[in-house]
């Protein structure tokens, strides 16, 4: 079974069924770094990161939420991300390597170019591959009742 990564946040707006999500970027303290660390620098500053994701039916401003995420799409994500531009920037050069040095670094560099267009245009378009976080409400904020 996938494990599922959770992280919390506050509903800040709702506008055309998308919710923007207020997110404690405190970090995981899964590693060594520490303070050395952006994550937690940026928590210290008083900053915080924000998304916009589908809106669920009921979600309201205010609302404290958990966004939750398979493990598995996190691989995925960070494998289109890291893994496939590295292996395009070395079969670019390789590509271009037998036509001289020049030819490499620009085979590299579009071979790059032409990644990050596929991944920026093309890969949020295929449904499933890239899924967003689900939104679940945790406490949701109380109004006052009106007179």
């Amino acid at each position: 079974m996938d494990e599922i990564i959770e992280h919390p946040g506050r509903v800040q707006a709702i506008h055309a069924g998308r919710a923007r999500i207020q997110v404690d970027t405190g970090g995981c303290g899964g590693c060594s770094h520490g303070d050395g660390c952006a994550m937690n620098k940026l928590v210290q500053s008083g900053r915080s990161a924000s998304m916009e994701l589908p809106a669920p039916a009921g979600l309201q401003v205010g609302d404290l939420v958990t966004l939750r995420l398979p493990e598995s799409s996190v691989l995925r994500t960070a494998t289109l991300g890291y893994v496939l531009p590295t292996l395009a920037v070395l079969a670019g050069a390789g590509l271009g390597n037998q036509y001289g040095d020049m030819a490499a670094m620009a085979g590299a560099a579009s071979a790059f170019l032409l990644t990050l267009g596929f991944s920026r245009t093309l890969l949020p378009r295929i449904p499933g591959l890239l899924p967003s976080p689900e939104i679940v409400v945790t406490h949701p904020h109380r109004r006052p009742p009106q007179p």
